[in-house]
């Protein structure tokens, strides 16, 4: 809460993407603020990721940090938006009922991330 802007929450590591070209890497996910990173995740999607968590038995923090790794590490598709200069990472994420393990809906996560810093902007399931 206190930890500084700049601080690194978590390093995830990017797979190499053919189109738009975007190298393997790390990503980081900094505390942030408002605007961005994990301080923005939290304020603006937690009760997003937590409806979700709670089909599998798990946190929103542990299911949001799963769901950012499968999109950068397995992305469905990704943008390169000028507009908002971030690349915007995609990928389809099942849910699965932590009861009979069976799948009971797949959503997407998408992760936009700086194409400057490669830094994580936000984090948020959608429908499409």
């Amino acid at each position: 809460m206190f930890d500084k802007e700049s601080k690194t929450v978590r390093t995830f590591k990017r797979s190499a993407v053919r189109s738009p070209i975007i190298a393997a890497g790390n990503t980081l996910m900094k505390c942030g603020n408002e605007d961005y990173g994990y301080r923005h995740i939290k304020k603006g999607h937690q009760n997003d990721w937590a409806n979700l968590a709670a089909i599998t038995g798990s946190n929103w923090r542990d299911f949001s940090d799963w769901a950012i790794n499968q999109c950068l590490t397995y992305p469905g598709s990704v943008v390169n938006n000028g507009k908002s200069n971030v690349y915007e990472f995609k990928a389809p994420i099942q849910i699965r009922d932590r009861r009979t393990n069976r799948v009971v809906s797949t959503k997407y996560c998408k992760v936009p991330i700086s194409r400057s810093s490669k830094q994580i902007i936000t984090a948020f399931p959608t429908s499409k």
